[in-house]
């Protein structure tokens, strides 16, 4: 009876370790992912990677939660009670509060933030935005919107409202901007045949990835295969609902049966020029472009403790090798010679593989910077590009005492080519201007495009008789451009232009604003002309080189300088 019973307790304790490991196993393969918001079509890659079987491929049982107002996909992760999480590129400020999140993919190439308008409101420039009503997502939710009003220093002139998350807010009036995603809030508008603007704080240089799929360093110390299997399963989801956009909508609407086919259609469309497949690899991150992110949240005042990159993003790709396929099958010598010849042959085929893979990461890279630092209507650098070369200029310009100048371009009365004769004949006058100007402009000069009607020329060397000639040949250039294109409206340019006389006390973004408040001194005397200052011991001042010295020099329609 002893051995029974002693038989029967041994039952119990084998029974019971193989129930433990069971659960052990089955909550090894468990995660959860956290979204950013409710159900829809911009998480679709996950569901397909859930319902078409990648993530059971990858050994993994996932279950996605639904986001909403209140719940941080930061706070669940880092708690413990997510695994892994969606949010934008306000994780590095996150990091930078010693928070442990790590990034794996940004599925978004551009952030999807736009302060809407309507179509009657008299906000026609982000700087109009200045003492306005404008709803915000709390904490870091609406970066990029957040990091565009500081950088034009109207953070605390606007009258801040939390988001409602309610269009019609907008629409009654209780708000004068909302808070949008590109992919939502225009369907909604447009389904109710109510006209709206967009502002895009990408036109400004406001390049932020956004949807980015992260997790906590605990799992990527402890589990970094299944974060890697986790992540590649996810982008495998993402590269079939883009490819098969149909089938992603049919997915989506059991995980969002409130949205119509019609509103998730408008959202896959949407969503797939935020992820630009066709461009770039499908989650891809460039850590030049994480670093002039930090960079540009840093300089805001956004971040103020820089976070190390090269930790803060988490490598999916490294791999270790697998030395069972290398095992011995035919005796000691012959499994000698098998593993040295299987070793030769192994790395030359890694080492082709690692070429062709740095290769190819090198042209993605390039792809994504220059995504990321010129604009996508015109080519031509962006706000983040010239704020460099100029804070470049300015450097050497200290150093060789020479004389940069900057010419702050507007096009006058661009506003009347959207309305009277539609946005495709004004992107098509910005598109002319940017071949014309580019076209007289001097090798070393640098003509971007800030955002909208707006255009900056950076010239390296010169004086102001030089400057107001540069300046001079660019408005003749528009001239030809706006020609060209046909325009009925009375279009023309206002140019205002700083010769850096002394460097020792500017910064580009100063210059930047120096320049562009001489060209609203051309607009309020009547526009179509060019004002030329030099900027000499921390004052604009008349220009005291060039054919007129001590003259401002003002340049009527139809004028040369």
């Amino acid at each position: 009876m002893l051995r029974s019973l002693t038989n029967g307790v041994l039952a119990l304790v084998l029974l019971g370790c193989a129930v433990g490991a069971a659960q052990a196993q089955a909550q090894d393969r468990t995660v959860v992912l956290q979204l950013r918001w409710f159900h829809q079509f911009q998480f679709a890659g996950y569901y397909v990677a859930r319902e078409l079987g990648y993530y059971a491929d990858a050994g993994l049982d996932v279950e996605i939660r639904a986001g909403a107002p209140g719940i941080s996909p930061v706070s669940e992760v880092v708690g413990g009670r997510a695994d892994f999480g969606i949010d934008n590129s306000g994780l590095l400020k996150a990091r930078s509060l010693g928070k442990p999140v790590q990034a794996l993919a940004a599925i978004f190439q551009k952030s999807a933030m736009r302060f809407i308008m309507l179509e009657d409101s008299d906000i026609d420039d982000a700087r109009d935005l200045a003492g306005r009503k404008i709803m915000l997502l709390p904490d870091y939710g609406s970066l990029a919107l957040v990091a565009l009003l500081d950088q034009l220093g109207l953070d605390e002139s606007i009258e801040r409202l939390d988001s409602s998350h309610r269009i019609d807010d907008l629409v009654d009036g209780k708000t004068e901007v909302f808070n949008g995603y590109i992919s939502n809030e225009p369907y909604l508008l447009e389904k109710r045949n109510i006209p709206y603007r967009v502002i895009d704080p990408a036109s400004y240089g406001i390049q932020f990835y956004s949807d980015v799929l992260f997790t906590r360093e605990q799992m990527t110390r402890q589990h970094p295969d299944k974060v890697r299997a986790f992540t590649r399963a996810s982008l495998r989801g993402w590269q079939f609902a883009l490819e098969h956009p149909r089938e992603a909508i049919e997915i989506t609407r059991h995980y969002a049966p409130d949205k119509s086919p019609d509103h998730l259609r408008f959202e896959a469309n949407a969503i797939r020029d935020l992820v630009m497949p066709d461009l770039v690899k499908i989650g891809h991150m460039n850590p030049l472009r994480w670093l002039k992110i930090q960079d540009q949240l840093v300089r805001l005042g956004l971040v103020h403790t820089p976070v190390d990159i090269d930790d803060f993003v988490f490598d999916i790709n490294e791999q270790e090798v697998d030395w069972r396929q290398l095992s011995p099958y035919f005796g000691w010598i012959m499994a000698v010679v098998a593993l040295l010849f299987g070793l030769v042959l192994f790395h030359m085929i890694r080492n082709q593989r690692l070429q062709r893979e740095v290769a190819a990461s090198r042209e993605e890279e390039a792809r994504a910077y220059d995504l990321a630092t010129h604009d996508t209507l015109t080519g031509l650098p962006n706000r983040l590009l010239l704020l460099d070369r100029l804070g470049l200029a300015i450097e050497r310009a200290r150093r060789d005492r020479t004389f940069p100048m900057v010419a702050f371009v507007d096009i006058d009365n661009f506003k009347q080519v959207n309305d009277q004769q539609g946005h495709d004949r004004g992107d098509a006058l910005l598109q002319a201007v940017a071949r014309h100007v580019s076209a007289c402009k001097r090798v070393t000069d640098t003509f971007a495009r800030l955002a909208g009607d707006e255009f900056v020329l950076l010239g390296e060397h010169g004086d102001a008789g030089q400057a107001g000639l540069i300046a001079g040949r660019m408005r003749g250039a528009i001239d030809v451009a706006i020609a060209e294109v046909g325009v009925q409206a009375d279009v023309g340019s206002s140019i205002g232009v700083v010769v850096i006389a002394s460097a020792d006390d500017v910064d580009p973004v100063k210059v930047l604003k120096l320049a562009d408040l001489l060209m609203y001194e051309v607009k309020r005397s009547g526009k179509h002309g060019i004002l030329v200052r030099e900027y000499r011991d921390a004052a604009l001042v008349e220009p005291t080189t060039g054919p007129s010295p001590g003259a401002a020099r003002k340049v009527p329609l139809g004028g040369q300088a």
